[in-house]
């Protein structure tokens, strides 16, 4: 909008700045960090990587499996995660790097609990933060009912192109 900055705390906060950067650990001034903060009593704060590599997936020494990642994905040779800055601490996910792909209706997995989706086969326990379900295969039949039930699915998958909106009086615009 005119006159609001694109990246300007008060309206969009911090999370959605252009220095969203990560580090593996605490670092000043990087809020996102795979290994949490320790608190006063040697307990970590609760984070999403520790609950599902060490709840989930039963990997007892997290802090070590995510520096070995971390160390990996940072590799010059490898170059996923990239410096934010030249002599900056905080590493990004170089975006040159990803790929997008459309799900294949053989591919779909949904948890049992939360119903949190997936396109690929990403293993039985479902890696949405506080969900203790477990994801299934999703029958195409499935996938095909459910286009009925869901609007915006049928939308995306069935129609060869979106109208265009067309904007109209409504009464809530009207004032007494």
């Amino acid at each position: 909008p005119l006159g609001i900055n694109g990246d300007d705390e008060f309206y969009w906060g911090v999370y959605a700045q252009r220095e969203r950067s990560f580090s593996l650990g605490p670092i000043e001034k990087i809020p996102f960090r795979l290994i949490p903060k320790t608190r006063n009593n040697g307990d970590f704060y609760p984070s999403r990587w520790r609950e599902f590599l060490e709840r989930k997936l039963k990997i007892n020494d997290w802090q070590k499996f995510l520096q070995q990642t971390w160390e990996l994905l940072s590799d010059h040779q490898i170059g996923l995660l990239i410096p934010f800055q030249a002599g900056a601490p905080g590493m990004v996910l170089d975006s040159r790097r990803l790929q997008f792909s459309l799900a294949d209706k053989e591919s779909v997995f949904r948890c049992k609990e939360c119903g949190f989706s997936h396109g690929r086969n990403i293993g039985v326990r479902c890696p949405q933060f506080g969900c203790d379900g477990e994801m299934r295969k999703v029958e195409p039949k499935v996938l095909e009912e459910d286009l009925t039930r869901n609007h915006y699915k049928f939308l995306y998958c069935k129609l060869e192109e979106l109208q265009s909106a067309v904007a109209r009086e409504h009464t809530a615009a009207l004032s007494s």
